[in-house]
């Protein structure tokens, strides 16, 4: 059983009496040196004049045929070193598995796909198209022609869901009541230089489902960017996300009513308390995930969390939950402050894309 850690009751948030102001964030301006101006003399003047007539039509001759060149090679080389895009469409099967389409706006010899997590992807996922492989080298998995030299710019997988136990490292696939919450992360590729490709993603949910995201509920998601410019979770079911004050929530059916009702009385409080002992505002309005697992062992109480910028999840566990008590309301209370704190932590970066990996 997960023992609750000591802690101050956060029914109120009340700020300490006396408790020192935290200092405005801010960088410090720096004066930009003053520049450096050459006067040259008169005779260096004249023979920059002499020799810019004599050289000047050789010049541009060069310069014209050292662009065709330039142009030459980035066409025929794909643009290799350029930044690429990649289109990503998610559509839930009927058996419960997703299919993903990747469409590269560049033919590539191989696509990075990111770190192979004790193998799910070689376990779970399946290539769909011909002559195409998944591979793992080095710790990560890639996607790449069986035969060398080729290239390719399109490709399509079957992903099967599964629960890993990732810690911290997220659920592609996480049940979440009759839905699913996605986690886009898993599913962007890297280009050649380490970062990921600039992408977009098409989501279509099973029929009669719909998929929600930082407020947005639609039908399904057709060219959507993240908000944060960050891999972020995609939920995709029957359920509306409800307006909390200042946080969109999602909670899964079977959630003890009493734990749903104790998470989403405190959260709007943990923002207002947040927005003002950092004295900011979040940069959008916060998704907050709420679900329950099993409830196999009498007793116990089992709790797990994640965040990413601008959303927060929150998944119970154990037969402790049927019934309301004041270790679980403790542990429901440290949970969503650590999480919602984390919030901050992103908000006070320059970019949320600059948010380190221990950000959960």
């Amino acid at each position: 059983m997960v023992a609750a850690r000591a802690s101050t009751p956060l029914a109120g948030i009340p700020a300490k009496a006396g408790a020192g102001r935290p200092r405005k964030a801010g960088l410090r301006p720096v004066p930009c040196p003053a520049g450096l101006r050459l006067s040259p003399g008169r005779a260096e003047v004249e023979h920059a004049r002499i020799a810019s007539k004599r050289y000047k039509p050789f010049m541009r001759r060069l310069c014209s045929a050292a662009l065709f060149l330039a142009c030459f090679l980035l066409a025929s080389c794909g643009g290799a070193g350029a930044p690429r895009a990649v289109e990503i469409s998610l559509s839930a099967l009927p058996d419960g598995e997703w299919r993903v389409d990747y469409r590269l706006s560049a033919p590539a010899a191989r696509l990075d796909l990111g770190p192979s997590l004790n193998g799910f992807r070689a376990r779970d996922w399946r290539v769909e198209t011909a002559g195409l492989r998944l591979v793992s080298d080095g710790g990560r998995d890639y996607l790449e022609p069986a035969d060398k030299g080729a290239r390719f710019s399109e490709v399509s997988l079957i992903a099967a869901p599964r629960e890993n136990g990732f810690a911290k490292q997220y659920e592609p696939v996480k049940r979440l009541g009759a839905g699913a919450v996605l986690y886009t992360g898993h599913f962007w590729p890297y280009a050649e230089d380490g970062a990921r490709y600039e992408a977009v993603f098409d989501v279509a949910p099973a029929s009669g489902m719909r998929v929600s995201a930082f407020g947005e509920t639609k039908e399904a998601f057709k060219d959507w960017e993240s908000p944060t410019r960050h891999p972020s979770f995609i939920y995709a079911g029957p359920l509306e996300p409800t307006e909390i004050g200042g946080a969109h929530a999602i909670v899964a059916a079977g959630t003890p009513d009493w734990a749903e009702k104790e998470v989403l009385a405190l959260a709007p409080k943990l923002l207002d308390y947040y927005a003002r002992i950092f004295e900011r505002e979040l940069a959008i309005e916060p998704d907050l995930f709420l679900s329950m697992g099993v409830e196999d062992e009498a007793g116990v109480l089992r709790y797990s969390g994640d965040a990413l910028p601008g959303q927060v999840e929150m998944s119970l566990d154990g037969g402790g939950w049927r019934e309301e008590s004041e270790e679980g309301r403790t542990i429901l209370a440290n949970g969503a402050a650590h999480e919602i704190a984390h919030l901050w932590l992103v908000r006070a970066r320059p970019s949320a894309a600059d948010a380190p990996a221990w950000i959960h």
